[in-house]
């Protein structure tokens, strides 16, 4: 086994699942082996078969608590193990609320649980088996990536010294941890100059490390724009999103494309006709819009009613859509894939949503997907389920556009931001698509406009419950004083009260910014 695991931790997957298989020829009873095959298949990004040998490791074994947490954390992949999808998330949270914090003591064990926790969207929860995690060793044993996942999630609760703390220990423990500096840069404190220097020094060390470049750019960029050194803020953005671009390459014409071919698809006329309906026990709401345009703060604000409950940022619906169009053109890539919806089987879609988001849903009257991009699959949701509301945020397209480039998603989640010629034309595209979807559904389809949302807070937050037919409460706009986690970039502005220093932010960067300016007066 130690050879094998030798050639896991090296990467050497085809060799070390070759080994397997002959083991496993040999004893087929032997769990181990069963369990590591599982591991090869997943990190080769075939979470079936991974699951399969999983499942064989757990009737051999099963009381070994560690293949139970593994199984977790596979099945909150959600619907990427296809065959039990839709029910996974619930299968996982049955396992880990089975699973005591005080009879584990192994940190690999922790982790698996912790990480499943964190999946499922119950921080408070994470939060308990990570801590546990890192206390069994010394700050100096303790795995980095333990204190990186403490210092997210203490940042999700605006807890920043809590959060500075760990991930100045995952630099410590791992100086290579990028993206523990990014996250960083990203606390609401000042940046010690020491701090500076020493990302600095990093970002000349590492010239030819793309991956460096960009996360450690981007960390400066943050940085100077908190000491309101714009010019210089912009250089490291540009330097960052360029070293993106070279490891992303993207088209936006893909995108655009695909937006006015799902316009043409789902016609006024063809949504007039739903799917069918589903008895669900709670109506989503979605909102959408482009990120990092308020999305977030029109979530926490709805989310103080009683009458309903977040389930955060799902891509569900997104993957189930995805896998039907791949089913229906198996032989189609890109936006060929996506001929003939009307074939769709859009009724089972809304159902294996609806059962896909219950361990996330709550136990409220209606519930809350805030995954900005649903602005694309509108008409198909619409369809799938008839009783779906959207709320659409827009903002006005330099503001918008601005906070998009500077942001750094996740890698691959939004790879029109890294270009500002891309990002207006983008911006137009998803103008286009949510005028359709506005005129197409304006009985479901409500569009708040950021500035005037804080503006007028009190006047536009009951206009949007009316709309929802929710009741409205002047509680609704102290959300900032709840204590619960924000799983988004906008955890730190939705800790404080509504604002408007973030309008117009775009002018500390106007000479900068010409060439997008121009592109929208054209």
């Amino acid at each position: 086994m130690s050879d094998v695991l030798k050639l896991i931790d090296n990467g050497e997957l085809e060799a070390a699942l070759s080994q397997l298989q002959s083991e496993l020829q040999k004893h087929p009873r032997h769990a181990p082996s069963w369990f590591l095959t599982a591991i090869v298949y997943e990190r080769l990004n075939n979470l079936g078969k991974a699951y399969f040998c999983l499942e064989s490791a757990i009737k051999l074994a099963a009381n070994n608590k560690h293949y139970l947490a593994y199984q977790a954390k596979l099945l909150s992949h959600g619907n990427a193990i296809v065959n039990i999808s839709c029910h996974a998330l619930s299968m996982a949270k049955e396992i880990v609320d089975d699973l005591d914090i005080n009879s584990i003591n192994t940190t690999e064990t922790l982790i698996l649980i912790a990480t499943t926790y964190r999946k499922l969207k119950d921080f408070k929860q994470a939060l308990a088996f990570y801590s546990k995690a890192a206390s069994l060793s010394s700050k100096h044993q303790a795995p980095a990536n333990i204190h990186n996942d403490l210092g997210v999630i203490y940042q999700l609760y605006n807890q920043n010294k809590k959060a500075l703390k760990h991930l100045n220990l995952a630099i410590e423990h791992n100086p290579q941890d990028y993206m523990a500096c990014w996250q960083l840069s990203q606390l609401t404190l000042d940046t010690p100059e020491l701090t500076i220097k020493q990302l600095e020094k990093k970002l000349s060390d590492n010239s030819n490390n793309a991956n460096a470049q960009i996360y450690l750019h981007y960390a400066l960029a943050r940085i100077k724009e908190k000491q309101q050194d714009y010019r210089s803020s912009f250089q490291h953005l540009q330097q960052g999103s360029l070293a993106y671009q070279q490891l992303h390459p993207y088209e936006v014409e893909d995108d655009l494309a695909l937006f006015k071919h799902l316009a043409s698809s789902y016609t006024q006329a063809f949504l007039q006709q739903p799917a069918t309906n589903h008895s669900h026990p709670a109506q989503p709401i979605f909102i959408v819009g482009l990120p990092r345009t308020g999305t977030t703060l029109v979530e926490q604000i709805i989310n103080g009613s009683p009458q309903l409950s977040t389930a955060g940022e799902l891509l569900h619906f997104n993957r189930f859509f995805e896998a039907a169009c791949s089913q229906l053109n198996p032989q189609h890539s890109g936006i060929e894939r996506y001929q003939n919806l009307a074939n769709v089987n859009h009724a089972l879609l809304g159902k294996l949503y609806l059962q896909s988001c219950i361990p996330l849903a709550g136990n409220t009257p209606y519930f809350i997907d805030k995954y900005p991009f649903n602005f694309i699959l509108v008409g198909a949701i619409a369809k799938a389920i008839p009783q779906a509301k959207f709320v659409h945020i827009r903002r006005n397209p330099m503001d918008a556009c601005f906070s998009n480039y500077k942001h750094l998603f996740r890698f691959n989640s939004a790879n029109y931001s890294y270009s500002l010629t891309d990002l207006g034309h983008y911006y137009q595209g998803y103008k286009e698509l949510t005028d359709h979807w506005q005129q197409c559904l304006p009985q479901r389809f409500y569009t708040l406009h950021y500035d005037e949302l804080v503006s007028d807070p009190i006047a536009q937050s009951q206009a949007l419950m009316r709309f929802l037919n929710l009741d409205w409460q002047p509680q609704l706009l102290d959300f900032h004083q709840s204590k619960h986690a924000v799983s988004t970039p906008s955890a730190a502005q939705v800790k404080q009260k509504i604002y408007r220093s973030s309008q117009q932010h775009w002018r500390h960067y106007e000479t900068e910014l010409a060439p997008l300016v121009k592109l929208f007066e054209q």
